[in-house]
């Protein structure tokens, strides 16, 4: 199974397939609401994270700019701002505008003429 093959190649190290598997097992857990596997989910995400995956990265900069009941996780938009940048620097262009907005349209005291 597909789910199974995540899984094996994620406990490799493999990055893109522990973003992957997190993806899978984050719906399965919200869906049938298994406490369990969001939280399988959330570590997988942020191993994929922690090993440099730019959809990863990205990624957890969405969880953190707009917070997320199913993780638990509130909004924080220094955390978000970082997971952009970091997937910017990796060459992902989304992050690169989704970390200028927050820093320009949310966090700056003087907000940008085009928020």
């Amino acid at each position: 199974e597909e789910l199974e093959k995540y899984a094996a190649l994620a406990k490799q190290g493999d990055v893109k397939a522990m973003f992957q598997f997190s993806e899978k097992i984050r719906l399965i857990g919200i869906k049938n609401k298994d406490e369990k596997l969001i939280k399988s989910a959330w570590f997988w995400l942020n191993e994929s994270a922690e090993g440099g995956y730019s959809e990863a990265l990205k990624n957890l900069g969405y969880v953190y700019n707009y917070g997320n009941n199913a993780f638990g996780i509130g909004m924080d938009l220094q955390k978000a701002a970082n997971y952009y940048k970091l997937a910017a620097q990796k060459g992902d262009k989304d992050a690169d505008f989704l970390y200028r907005n927050v820093m320009e349209c949310e966090i700056a005291e003087v907000k940008a003429d085009d928020c």
